[in-house]
This record gives C-alpha cells, structure tokens and sequence, in this order.
C-alpha cells in the first residue's frame, strides 16, 4: 500500500528510522504514532519480569543504563534490548 500523502509518507521514514524490536508505541497529538524510546522502572520491570526492586539494583550497578529526568528515572528501549541479548543463555 503506498501513502497517499507526503505527511504518511514522513510518518514511515521516521518511524523506520527510529524502529526498535519491539511494538512499543505511544500515541501523540494528532494520531501520530511514534515509537516510545524509554519506558519507567515499573515498565522495565514487567518487561524483564523482575520486580522494581531488581530494575533498581541493575541500575545502581550499572548492568543497565539509565536517565535522570527531573525526580524520574528512565530506561531506553534499546538499552534493555541490550541488556537482555547479553544474558548467558540458560542450559536446562
């Protein structure tokens, strides 16, 4: 299907520009979709499957990269894809 207008058509380009692996997406003004970028430590949390407390811990030890915004921590997509293509693999 091609785009019928030059706004689809950017709306594309910058949403495979800035694709990550995984479906994440916020709805902005306007009914743009846009990709989220970074997600909370209670979202961190229930993506990895540990509880904050343990987003935290990675955090303060910095196995998992965070931001600082005002009181708020955040977490990039990318980094917690980062972080969890370098678990060793488990050998049940």
């Amino acid at each position: 299907m091609q785009p019928s207008t030059s706004s689809e058509a950017n709306m594309i380009e910058v949403r495979d520009q800035y694709a990550c692996h995984c479906e994440r997406e916020i709805s902005a003004n306007f009914g743009v979709q846009v990709p989220k970028l970074q997600v909370t430590v209670v979202e961190a949390s229930e993506v990895l499957g540990v509880s904050r407390s343990v987003v935290y811990e990675l955090m303060n030890s910095a196995r998992l990269p965070s931001v600082s915004i005002g009181r708020s921590r955040r977490i990039r997509v990318c980094d917690l894809e980062d972080f969890v293509a370098a678990l060793p693999a488990s050998h049940s």
